[in-house]
């Protein structure tokens, strides 16, 4: 159900307004791609070429994937220079070991839903990723959420407040959303993959959207 809701929800007119017009990028992920970034770069859930665009402009050789066809779309009509392509991150059409970097920005691993495709898409992007490559992405930290009463609110009325996947309104609509704690992520990852963790990237214990690094062994 989360998985429907979430492809179109991301499918829709309003998504795709509003992926075409943010093209910001933030401060923590202009240091992470000085900091990490080289040789071939995979950029995840790229939407209509938000990140994709900047790293293409630091002269690094960058693809660009997203689930959405409509998001490619329009971003290949805005930056038709670009490599974008549709695909799947819980089945990349990749061969192992492609990409010297895999970056999942915006949290669209928290998108992917249930878990256990998640932990398939963490998996994928580890296989894909070089030895001593690495592997970036963001995701919705739990902590901050002490502080929205109106999203407790909405998840307790849901029966979702106790469930690692939450209710998240966004401008472009609703979409069922994975929150865990920075320690139980990074937990996870380890678990499940052969990653080694890095580093975290955020602006202290109540940053929503902490990015992880990990690197490939």
């Amino acid at each position: 159900m989360g998985e429907d809701i979430n492809t179109q929800t991301y499918r829709s007119s309003k998504a795709i307004e509003h992926y075409s017009k943010n093209t910001y990028v933030t401060d923590i992920e202009k240091k992470i791609i000085k900091k990490y970034f080289r040789g071939k770069i995979l950029d995840l859930g790229c939407g209509c070429g938000r990140t994709t665009k900047y790293i293409s402009d630091q002269k690094l050789d960058v693809v660009g994937v997203d689930i959405a066809p409509e998001l490619i779309g329009k971003g290949k009509e805005l930056y038709p220079t670009l490599d974008l392509r549709v695909g799947d991150a819980v089945r990349l059409g990749f061969g192992s070991g492609t990409f010297d970097v895999v970056f999942f920005s915006f949290n669209g691993l928290d998108y992917i839903y249930p878990e256990e495709k998640r932990i398939l898409a963490l998996r994928e992007m580890a296989r894909v990723t070089k030895k001593e490559g690495f592997v970036i992405f963001s995701s919705h930290n739990i902590t901050p959420i002490i502080l929205r009463p109106k999203f407790i609110l909405r998840n307790l009325i849901k029966q979702k407040l106790f469930s690692k996947y939450k209710s998240c309104r966004v401008s472009f609509g609703e979409l069922c959303t994975h929150y865990d704690s920075p320690k139980n992520i990074i937990k996870s990852v380890l678990e499940h993959t052969s990653l080694k963790f890095v580093d975290l990237a955020d602006t202290g214990l109540f940053d929503p959207y902490p990015y992880f690094i990990f690197q490939s062994t």
